[in-house]
């Protein structure tokens, strides 16, 4: 059964099927007038997407916590033994809709030993991916799919709890990994998720929250720890934090990425998987942003190097009404990895900002589940032995009227919803 952190105290709920009333007899009730139905009332059956039946479903298979905010409907649930995934939230209580995608069909056990593939509303990984520093690939292997495996211990160890608190909670575990070069880390992961009120909006997205607009937000803050014997250097291979947000698509959902308009350089890396068709993505130069279709049908990535990044990233579901943000922790002058699969001249130079739109990675293949993901990266630095790399990242969630929803996407991502061009339906100009 889980554990609810809720505003002072742990909390444990039962099921509604776990309550059962007793029936007039027993209970020593006189029998029903004539004429009266004495048929037991309904069970009340939350839609499968709720969170309760959300939550009650991850019960199931592994232990969770959910946060909530005391007297407010946000909530959060919280998968230690998933390496500390953030698996769903809510602006709606228990019976508000899941914010996140969950891969039921993993969590109910068939895991692929490449990546268990949980789903999950954020996750933490190391980054880089690919080149000379990754530890998603044996030393020597080449670059390919059939030897890639995201390394076990961010794929399914679990994280000790070390604190909890209103609305927060801790978790630390001790890893170990091997990188591309030979070289093994000794790492030290500290996570810390917390719910985000809605009083903390005006300082992160420089607006409050208007009055009709459900919300739900959370923070982690992340910390890698040089716990070996060395100082973990160029030569021996270095890693950044990377945070990545799986979420749900729509027919009508745009991934929406502020830049730099006047930087140099390409304005977006879009061949991670092969080219993305011009149809799925374009660049409003007006407002300099991209949209990129975010539809879970046809697999991609994009990418926003350093010199076009900023330090958000959303995605609007036009057909459901939600505005996602992704604020995250950018300081000046970092230096940020390159994740692509290939060994690196200059291992500098990555994004800072990514995002997956999932689909079949080939002919007559499945696609990893129909999701899309929001992703941001820290830059990566030379760490003495008991030096840390920090990294704080947040997703807020607002659901309500387009011109409420609007006036937050002005605010918080420099972006009129209402003339930002479509992907598929006759973009301005070509992202490219």
């Amino acid at each position: 059964m889980r554990n609810m952190v809720a505003a002072l105290s742990l909390v444990f709920v039962l099921p509604v099927w776990a309550v059962a009333a007793p029936s007039a007899s027993k209970a020593g009730v006189p029998p029903a007038a004539p004429g009266t139905s004495t048929k037991p009332a309904k069970k009340t059956v939350l839609p499968s997407n709720s969170f309760a039946a959300t939550c009650a479903f991850l019960d199931k298979h592994t232990k969770t916590v959910v946060l909530t905010d005391g007297a407010g409907l946000g909530r959060v649930v919280v998968a230690p033994e998933y390496f500390g995934r953030i698996m769903a939230s809510t602006y709606g209580g228990d019976t508000g809709p899941t914010l996140g995608w969950i891969n039921r069909a993993v969590i109910a056990g068939k895991k692929d030993p490449k990546f268990a593939n949980y789903g999950g509303a954020e996750r933490m990984w190391i980054s880089p991916e690919g080149g000379q520093f990754s530890t998603f690939f044996k030393p020597g292997a080449p670059f390919d799919f059939a030897n890639w495996f995201v390394p076990a211990e961010f794929n399914d160890a679990a994280l000790s709890i070390v604190e909890t608190g209103p609305g927060r909670l801790g978790m630390s575990k001790g890893v170990q990994v091997t990188n591309y070069l030979g070289t093994k880390l000794v790492l030290r992961v500290d996570r810390m998720v917390s719910l985000v009120p809605s009083s903390s909006l005006r300082e992160l997205v420089s607006c409050d929250l208007p009055t009709g607009v459900d919300f739900v937000g959370y923070r982690t803050d992340n910390s890698i720890w040089n716990m070996g014997s060395s100082t973990m250097t160029v030569d021996s291979g270095l890693v950044s934090i990377w945070i990545l947000s799986m979420f749900t698509p729509s027919k009508n959902t745009v991934v929406i990425a502020p830049v730099v308009r006047d930087a140099v350089g390409p304005v977006v890396i879009d061949d991670y998987f092969g080219k993305v068709p011009a149809s799925r993505l374009v660049y409003d130069e007006a407002q300099g942003a991209v949209a990129f279709k975010a539809d879970g049908k046809e697999r991609g990535k994009i990418g926003l190097p350093p010199e076009r990044a900023r330090d958000v990233v959303g995605s609007m579901d036009f057909e459901k009404g939600i505005l996602t943000v992704m604020k995250f922790s950018r300081p000046a002058g970092g230096k940020y990895l390159r994740n692509s699969w290939q060994k690196h001249e200059d291992v500098f130079g990555g994004d800072v900002v990514n995002s997956y739109n999932d689909g079949p990675p080939g002919p007559g293949l499945k696609a990893l589940g129909g999701f899309y993901e929001l992703e941001n990266l820290s830059p990566a630095r030379e760490l003495a032995r008991g030096e840390k790399l920090t990294h704080w990242s947040t997703v807020l969630h607002f659901h309500g009227p387009l011109d409420r929803l609007n006036a937050i996407s002005l605010a918080a991502l420099g972006v009129d919803l209402t003339k930002l061009p479509k992907p598929g339906a006759g973009p301005k100009k070509a992202a490219r």
